[in-house]
């Protein structure tokens, strides 16, 4: 609702897995902000920011690591333009460590900028090398053996999270 009364151009992209998602929607005529990134769970000891449906893999990965004692501090960016990175770069500077994760290509996408413009304002702050997750960098596979293996999931999000924490992967 707040796409369709906003005076600007608004391009609203959703992913096609988040029509399968069941949850709670609020009644009546609810509008949200056009801003980002949100803060869903609170953490000290890496950030990550993910878009569009890696938000849902990259919440059920951070639950996981959280309940094994891991701090995760994971936003969903909602917003590409403005892209606001003061909230993102400040948690940085808190844990020194970030990961980013996106349903675009890994080259030249949302996570490239992200990477690049943390990395010049935070470069003092980082404690890991910044990480991106996404798709390779080649056609989408249309047979599902091969599918299985192209989609980021919450097993290599969470993979990629105890490598940069330098934590055991059985946890």
């Amino acid at each position: 609702l707040s796409a369709i009364e906003d005076d600007n151009p608004v391009i609203f992209l959703e992913h096609r897995w988040v029509h399968y998602v069941r949850g709670q929607v609020p009644s009546g005529y609810v509008k949200s902000a056009l801003d980002g990134p949100i803060r869903l769970i609170e953490g000290n000891a890496i950030t990550v920011v993910a878009s569009s449906y890696m938000v849902l893999e990259a919440l059920h990965a951070s639950q996981v690591l959280c309940d094994a004692g891991c701090s995760v501090e994971l936003f969903d960016l909602r917003v590409v333009r403005p892209l606001e990175l003061e909230k993102i770069c400040n948690s940085v500077d808190k844990t020194g460590r970030l990961l980013i994760i996106d349903t675009g290509w890994r080259t030249f996408g949302i996570g490239a900028e992200i990477v690049a413009q943390v990395s010049e304002r935070c470069f003092f702050s980082l404690n890991r090398p910044l990480r991106r997750l996404g798709l390779p960098d080649h056609p989408t596979p249309s047979s599902p053996s091969l599918a299985s293996n192209y989609y980021p999931r919450a097993e290599h999000v969470g993979d990629v999270i105890c490598e940069m924490l330098e934590v055991d992967r059985s946890l």
